[in-house]
C-alpha cells in the first residue's frame, strides 16, 4: 500500500500550510453546512471536483480544476493523476462536515452549488480550506472564472509552490507547462485545462475582441483572445492588455482550436506576467 500512504502524507502536509497561511480563510463564511448526524455531511465523492451531501446536494469545487482522464486513453487504462486527484478529495472531506463559502456560493446549469468548501467549523483552528488543500499537494490547479474569483490570488501561490516542488501532478511530464513557441505541443491538448509560457510577439485588436499574438503566423500558432466585455476586469486589476508586446507571460486556460491553438481569457488571473514589457 505504499502509494496510498505517501498520497495522504502529501495531502496531510498541505492541510498544515493551507490552514496557516491561507490569506482568505478567515474571510469565508459558511452559507449552509449539511445537517450531520453521525456518518458526516458528505456522503459520496462523484469525482476529483465534486461530492454529495447527506441531504441530496451536489457540490462543485470552484476555483480548480483537477486531473481528467483524456479522451484518447482506452477504456480501461489507468490514469493515476485523475485517480489520486479523486482519493486526496476523499480523504479531505468524506464523511466530513463541510460549509461554504457566502460570497461565491451559485449553481451551475446542472443544478450544482459552486463554491469554495471548509471542512469543519469556520472559526475553528483546524478548519480546512480544501481548495488550498487540493492545489498545495499538487492534486488539483488554480482556475479562475468570472464567477470564481474568491480567493483566486491565494490559489495562484499555492499552485506555483507546488510545482515548484514537483508535487502531485507537476511531477508527470504531460502536465509541464507548455511552450507558446511551439503549437504543435499545445496542439495536443485540444479541450484540455493547461498552462502556457512565452513572449508576447503582437498585440492586435480586431472587432471586439483582443488577440495577443505568440507567433508570427496567425493561421497556425498559439494565440491568446480576451473578448472587448472583459477589458474592464483587466484594468481594474492593473494588466494593460494593450501594451503587452514583448512581456513573458504565464496564460491558463482551456485550450480550443481557432487559426492554431487558443486560449480564451475572461479574467485577470488567467495571465501571469512573468517579464514585463521592455520599456
Amino acid at each position: 500500500m505504499p502509494g496510498r500512504f505517501t498520497l495522504l502524507t502529501i495531502v496531510l502536509c498541505a492541510v498544515g500550510a493551507v490552514k496557516s497561511e491561507a490569506a482568505c480563510l478567515p474571510e469565508l463564511e459558511p452559507e449552509l453546512e449539511s445537517e450531520l448526524e453521525s456518518g458526516g455531511g458528505v456522503v459520496e465523492i462523484l469525482d476529483a471536483e465534486t461530492f454529495v451531501l447527506d441531504d441530496g446536494r451536489v457540490v462543485r469545487l470552484a476555483g480548480i480544476v483537477s486531473p481528467r482522464r483524456p479522451l484518447w486513453l482506452d477504456e480501461g487504462a489507468q490514469w493515476h493523476a485523475a485517480e489520486h486527484a479523486e482519493a486526496a478529495l476523499k480523504r479531505l472531506v468524506f464523511e466530513k462536515q463541510v460549509a461554504v463559502a457566502a460570497g461565491e456560493l451559485h449553481t451551475d446549469r446542472h443544478g450544482r452549488l459552486v463554491a469554495q468548501v471548509i471542512v469543519g467549523e469556520t472559526a475553528a483552528a483546524d478548519a480546512v480550506w480544501v481548495q488550498g488543500a487540493l492545489v498545495a499537494a499538487g492534486q488539483a490547479r488554480a482556475a479562475a472564472r468570472s464567477d470564481s474569483r474568491l480567493c483566486a490570488g491565494d490559489l495562484l501561490v499555492l499552485d506555483a509552490e507546488a510545482r515548484a516542488g514537483g508535487a502531485g501532478l507537476w511531477r508527470g511530464r504531460h502536465y509541464r507547462v507548455r511552450d507558446a513557441g511551439v503549437p504543435d505541443d499545445i496542439s495536443v491538448l485540444l479541450n484540455h485545462f493547461h498552462l502556457v509560457e512565452g513572449t508576447v510577439l503582437s498585440v492586435a485588436e480586431r472587432g471586439r475582441r483582443l488577440y495577443l499574438n505568440f507567433g508570427g503566423n496567425y493561421r497556425d500558432d498559439f494565440t491568446v483572445m480576451v473578448e472587448a466585455r472583459d477589458y474592464e476586469a483587466f484594468s481594474e486589476a492593473g494588466t494593460d492588455l494593450l501594451g503587452l508586446t514583448g512581456a513573458r507571460v504565464r496564460v491558463r486556460g482551456w485550450i480550443r482550436n481557432f487559426n492554431g491553438p487558443m486560449i480564451e481569457v475572461r479574467v485577470p488571473e488567467q495571465i501571469e506576467v512573468l517579464t514585463p514589457p521592455p520599456g
